[in-house]
């Protein structure tokens, strides 16, 4: 059993249902990102880009998610003594 499996698991529940967990003010941001980026893209280039992109912001955000996972249950464990 891998032992971020439990994690991946949460991190899909999150994935799927992302309005249950994230500020709307971040999804905004997010789409402001976006739109600029895509404007900085020759049109001719960006589907790789967008393939690309998306990857990369998977792996970011799934990396960020393991990692805040990790410290959460870090306090816990301090908070218990």
């Amino acid at each position: 059993m891998d032992k971020y499996s439990v994690i991946g698991k949460l991190y899909s529940a999150y994935i799927n249902a992302p309005e249950d967990y994230i500020p709307e003010e971040l999804n905004k941001a997010d789409d402001e990102l976006m739109e600029k980026m895509t404007a900085a893209i020759n049109a001719e280039k960006q589907l790789d880009f967008d393939n690309v992109i998306t990857d990369y912001t998977h792996l970011i955000e799934k990396r960020g998610f393991i990692a805040g996972f990790k410290m959460a249950m870090k306090f816990m464990e301090e908070m218990k003594d």
